[in-house]
């Protein structure tokens, strides 16, 4: 199995290099290079199941799709989604049009796995809801819920084996959320954090830099390995 921290190295000496300046936005423009990082990415992430799309093909469907990811991002996400216990669902707070919804969905796809997608759509981001619908609606895998945590935690699923935070980033918001979804986290799942540096929120980041979790920071994403069981937290 592939180290933990190896994602990042591989990022660095591979995917940057090939995709070049324009890596942000998915701007390939060499067909070699393009070539080259569909066998790496392939190599990499065993992307070979029926019916899923390799991950370059994905890239090039979400980066269609309005998003807050750059290609490094995206790629830990959909990494580490593969890697999370296949038993459980995944869980994603904060959707906006769903893009990283995507990613996960292709991941999930793998093992039969549901993304649960949870995102209120306040009056600020409620332009995206019909765009999100749109962009999903070819995956089955996806159930999304027009609530935040604090009002879908009794009707969702219990236990997950990743979650991905990038909802309201008011620090209430996000601590909420961070308290909410972590003990739904099974032992050896995955937490993923977005914009984890935005003001107040590093407290809340800090709270992973602990012997309970391993992982990395890359760009505005931590993602972490939970070593406790569901239910705990720290």
């Amino acid at each position: 199995m592939v180290e933990l921290r190896d994602p990042k190295k591989i990022i660095e000496s591979t995917l940057r290099p090939l995709v070049g300046n324009d890596y942000e936005y998915g701007g390939w423009s060499d067909d070699d290079g393009r070539k080259i990082l569909r066998e790496k990415a392939d190599t990499l992430l065993s992307i070979n199941s029926p019916g899923s799309r390799n991950f370059l093909d994905l890239l090039h469907v979400i980066n269609k799709i309005e998003g807050q990811c750059i290609l490094e991002e995206y790629l830990l996400l959909y990494y580490f989604a593969l890697m999370s216990p296949s038993d459980y669902p995944i869980l994603e707070i904060g959707s906006l049009a769903g893009a990283s919804t995507i990613v996960l969905a292709e991941a999930a796809l793998q093992t039969n796995r549901d993304v649960i997608s949870l995102d209120p759509y306040p009056i600020s981001t409620r332009c995206y809801l019909d765009q999100f619908k749109n962009n999903t609606m070819e995956y089955s895998n996806i159930v999304q819920y027009h609530k935040g945590i604090k009002d879908a935690v009794g009707i969702i699923p219990k236990e997950y084996s990743f979650v991905f935070i990038d909802g309201d980033h008011n620090y209430d918001s996000v601590k909420s959320d961070f308290e909410l979804s972590v003990p739904l986290i099974v032992e050896n799942g995955f937490i993923a954090m977005h914009d984890y540096q935005w003001g107040d929120n590093l407290t809340i980041h800090s709270r992973l830099n602990n012997s309970s979790y391993i992982g990395l920071d890359y760009g505005y994403l931590a993602v972490r390995k939970k070593l406790i069981p569901v239910g705990q937290i720290v």
